[in-house]
């Protein structure tokens, strides 16, 4: 008999961290090799130790809120991560950046971990992200920036009807990861008025 999956996204926040750090360390740690070419912090020079790898974090959650804050104020673009919770268990990592109140739009970035691919995790975790920002940001669409040769990745935002709008050559990962590569930009209409139908391919392991 399956067992359901409990998929939830815990904003990313001092109270969760103190309570999930020691799960969170020991998922980063164990997939550092996977996650280091994009996420710049999974670089063990940067994060080498459960201490550090906290430390990080919370300085992450700082920034998020400044963020924040000026957005209340200025009205300027802000940033909402989340961590996957699979079963009350850290599964990996999704979020939004660079929300922006005038073009009603925000970069989707996602990370599982090796243990719960090929589970749907990424799809589920999608799936509620895109309701927040439509139902708690009012988004109009969602878009990512997606290394060329990240099939993982490619595979899972297909599946979930995002379609590629651009390919950048030669450009940093990222603000935060100055690495130099190829990236696809990916794009998806969240609005109430979408009426895509919904890919229901399985989900192979990714």
């Amino acid at each position: 008999m399956l067992q359901t999956m409990k998929i939830e996204l815990k904003k990313l926040d001092f109270s969760l961290l103190w309570r999930h750090s020691h799960d969170f360390y020991r998922v980063l740690d164990a997939n550092r090799t996977r996650l280091q070419s994009y996420f710049f912090w999974a670089n063990k020079k940067v994060t080498p130790n459960f201490s550090k790898t906290i430390l990080f974090m919370i300085a992450y959650v700082v920034d998020t809120y400044y963020k924040n804050i000026k957005h209340k104020i200025a009205n300027s673009a802000h940033d909402a991560p989340f961590v996957i919770m699979r079963d009350n268990s850290v599964a990996g990592m999704i979020g939004l950046d660079n929300i922006s109140p005038i073009s009603h739009d925000a970069e989707i970035w996602f990370w599982v971990s090796q243990e719960n691919e090929g589970l749907c995790v990424a799809t589920q975790s999608i799936k509620k992200i895109e309701d927040y920002s439509l139902n708690q940001l009012n988004l109009q669409s969602l878009y990512a920036s997606v290394v060329y040769t990240n099939e993982r990745s490619k595979s899972i935002l297909t599946r979930n009807n995002y379609t590629i709008e651009d390919i950048k050559y030669n450009v940093p990962i990222s603000r935060r990861n100055p690495t130099i590569t190829n990236l696809i930009k990916f794009r998806k209409i969240v609005t109430r008025h979408n009426t895509q139908p919904e890919k229901r391919a399985h989900c192979s392991p990714l």
